[in-house]
């Protein structure tokens, strides 16, 4: 009889499954002796350290295992042998850069015996950023190659060369290039990241593409909220002195200079209509979305507040019309304040309802800002446009705003 028996029988597991009589083991053992049982029924031998533990579990309750197997189990336990051979737990510490299997994926793969502290280490890591972002399911536990596997991104590997590298890692050549390569850039940062500056009399885009336009503006503020439309949202200290200079609504100034600002109002920040509009002056065009039920209300403020702000009907479109009697008077609305334009480049102000109309995504207009004034019950296609747009400004329209128009 091989030790592995003696274990499932204390545990009434494998072939002892349906055993009536149960061994009655003590608390503190319960646990340990389910969890070798399981490893065993699951085709996984011991390691050296649980061969040894099992024996000397199996020696702890002889007496009891003699009785309910109706035999003697010392001889077994004096010479003892196991069915499955002793698992040799690899001791190498490794960190890797190689394909997902089944994709083509990158992803560095970290090998370490069992550790703990850097296995918590991991976890919490993976924790914050499940709570920031999805970027946490980035991060998973192979267990077919026993190994952590992280998705190949930059601060996946800042994290793990400064919170798990040290000198008994065998670390891939791949792995430190890539780290090398981020110090150059992060000390050269000026030679790299996207950025505004103003040098020859002029702002200029330095660090990107030569498909993103360069600014003609001589404005400051609508350079800024250009650069942002590109995801430039770096600017040198000259920019930042200028900007010092001038009196800005505090909404504008935080919309500017917040790189990671996606939406306002953040928290229980207060926004009014002249916050929002000092905003949307210099952020054209704009997507405004309003709420279903209240269309025409909406759009008659907006009308008008536009207006007040110098943007003619002629740059504003409706691309939304409703059914029925209830819709009659919006529509009529439409089309008698001529808000049934095309389209085009000199449209700054857009109108939209309950979805993201086909036209809309055809004209593939790069709005630079979104004014949502509700979204309840709405398509999916325009939840996921607000989610995915850079940045969206939250706002429910009261009495008062009508009253100021």
């Amino acid at each position: 009889m091989f030790i592995e028996d003696l274990i499932n029988r204390l545990a009434g597991d494998g072939a002892y499954l349906f055993v009536v009589q149960a061994i009655p083991v003590f608390s503190m053992d319960e646990s340990i002796v389910n969890s070798l049982s399981n490893q065993i029924v699951m085709g996984n031998g011991f390691t050296e350290k649980q061969s040894y533990l099992a024996l000397k579990l199996v020696k702890k309750y002889s007496r009891q295992l003699s009785i309910a197997l109706n035999k003697e189990v010392s001889p077994f336990i004096d010479s003892p042998q196991y069915k499955l051979p002793i698992r040799v737990i690899n001791q190498a510490k490794s960190i890797t850069i190689k394909k997902a299997t089944g994709s083509n994926k990158k992803i560095v793969s970290i090998n370490f015996p069992y550790n703990e502290l850097m296995i918590a280490n991991i976890k919490g890591y993976k924790k914050l950023l499940s709570h920031k972002s999805h970027v946490g399911s980035t991060i998973n536990w192979n267990i077919d190659t026993k190994s952590w596997d992280f998705d190949l991104r930059e601060e996946h590997v800042l994290w793990i060369n400064g919170n798990i590298v040290d000198d008994s890692f065998v670390v891939d050549e791949i792995f430190e290039d890539i780290v090398n390569q981020i110090d150059l850039v992060q000390n050269n940062i000026e030679n790299y990241v996207p950025m505004v500056v103003f040098e020859e009399n002029r702002f200029k885009f330095i660090n990107v593409p030569s498909i993103v336009p360069q600014p003609t503006s001589l404005d400051v503020v609508d350079v800024l909220v250009t650069a942002r439309k590109y995801g430039i949202t770096v600017w040198s200290e000259i920019i930042d002195h200028v900007l010092g200079k001038i009196e800005l609504n505090p909404f504008l100034l935080k919309f500017l200079t917040s790189p990671n600002l996606t939406s306002l109002p953040e928290d229980r920040e207060k926004l009014t209509m002249s916050d929002i509009t000092s905003i949307l002056e210099c952020s054209l065009p704009c997507l405004v979305v309003i709420p279903g039920g209240s269309e025409l209300k909406h759009l008659e403020l907006c009308y008008t507040l536009f207006q007040k702000y110098g943007i003619s009907p002629e740059e504003m479109t409706v691309l939304f019309r409703l059914e029925g009697e209830t819709g009659k008077n919006t529509n009529s609305f439409i089309k008698e304040n001529k808000l049934n334009n095309l389209i085009s480049e000199k449209i700054k102000i857009v109108f939209i309802s309950g979805k993201v109309p086909k036209p809309l995504v055809e004209s593939k207009t790069n709005f630079s800002t979104i004014l949502n004034f509700g979204i309840s019950g709405v398509h999916y296609t325009l939840t996921n446009y607000l989610k995915n747009h850079h940045f969206v400004i939250n706002y429910t329209l009261k009495e008062s705003d009508f009253a100021n128009v």
